[in-house]
């Protein structure tokens, strides 16, 4: 197999509507797709299908399966926070486990940035500032890490990365609801915004403020529980708190 990985794969038709790419692009991968069973294209980006504008994906994903990735379960989570590797040899407590897991949703790639950043500060208090510390991280540890100016420039790149794709989504308005959300409390069924409560805040209309956060959800930035909406991922809405 020759399997070829094409991410932010949007980039194509943003090239294609710019001029910079031939559509007709499409129709060969198509070909060599069909004609070729060794040859495997994986297109991965925020997008869904559903969301592309022009006709012209319709006959290169037309037979593609659509496969959705999203956030660790708990039980995975767990695995790559305790067992990054088969000889990783710090231990975590149950409750600084609970808190990465709560903080982050699962998100892997935030999920290994913390951890990322524990293991850090770890080496650096061990082996530059001679700090004598039990081989396991706490639920202190877990909070002095976040804490950090650091930690959010070290995640800049999911962080911007979301707010900017709510920026130029196709419903507008998105960034106004992050905004209000963000200082609506912390990440637990029982906090949030209704729909109404966001209409009032925002000042956008109800179809729009409805759209948006349809919008948000599919994306998995927010979600709602009894017409109570938050943010998916608490570290999200901390750094959007930070923003604002």
């Amino acid at each position: 197999r020759l399997i070829i990985m094409v991410d932010e794969f949007e980039k194509i038709e943003e090239g294609i509507k710019e001029g910079k790419l031939d559509a007709q692009l499409l129709d060969f991968w198509r070909g060599v797709i069909q004609t070729y069973p060794w040859f495997v294209m994986v297109f991965a980006g925020l997008h869904t299908l559903q969301e592309m504008t022009r006709d012209y994906w319709h006959p290169l994903f037309g037979s593609i399966t659509g496969v959705p990735v999203s956030f660790l379960r708990d039980e995975a989570a767990t695995r790559l926070i305790t067992q990054p590797t088969a000889d990783f040899d710090i231990d975590y407590d149950a409750d600084a486990i609970a808190e990465i897991i709560r903080l982050t949703h699962g998100q892997p790639y935030l999920v290994q940035l913390l951890c990322h950043c524990l293991v850090t500060r770890f080496n650096r208090q061990s082996f530059e500032e001679g700090v004598e510390r039990a081989r396991r991280f706490s639920l202190a540890d877990v909070e002095a890490v976040i804490n950090t100016p650091e930690f959010y420039r070290d995640g800049d790149a999911y962080f911007t990365g979301v707010w900017k794709q709510a920026e130029t989504g196709e419903a507008k308005g998105q960034q106004q609801i992050l905004g209000a959300l963000a200082h609506s409390g912390t990440n637990v069924p029982t906090t949030g915004m209704s729909t109404a409560e966001l209409v009032q805040q925002t000042g956008l209309a109800p179809e729009n403020v409805q759209r948006a956060l349809e919008v948000l959800k599919r994306h998995d930035v927010v979600t709602t529980t009894d017409d109570s909406w938050h943010f998916t991922v608490e570290l999200m809405r901390r750094w959007v708190a930070q923003k604002q």
